[in-house]
């Protein structure tokens, strides 16, 4: 933080990015998403962070965005 406070104070913002995949179990989803929110709470209070930017596929398997891409429609489980 020290170094994002002082490249805030000469007018350069920084931003925060996570990124996760390739991941497979319903926990390992979770903790992802856990993390996303946490960091989103954390900068949501920094000015020299005005956002932060994170891959949606760490959410799910990405067989399923990959169906969604393709346009098929999701089995009642998948939902």
């Amino acid at each position: 933080m020290p170094v994002v406070e002082n490249m805030f104070s000469k007018g350069v913002c920084s931003v925060l990015y996570y990124s996760v995949e390739a991941k497979e179990y319903d926990a390992q989803f979770d903790a992802a998403l856990e993390k996303t929110l946490k960091i989103l709470e954390f900068v949501k209070e920094k000015e020299s962070m005005p956002f932060s930017v994170f891959k949606p596929t760490g959410f799910d398997r990405s067989s399923l965005y990959q169906k969604l891409g393709e346009g098929i429609v999701f089995t009642p489980q998948e939902q």
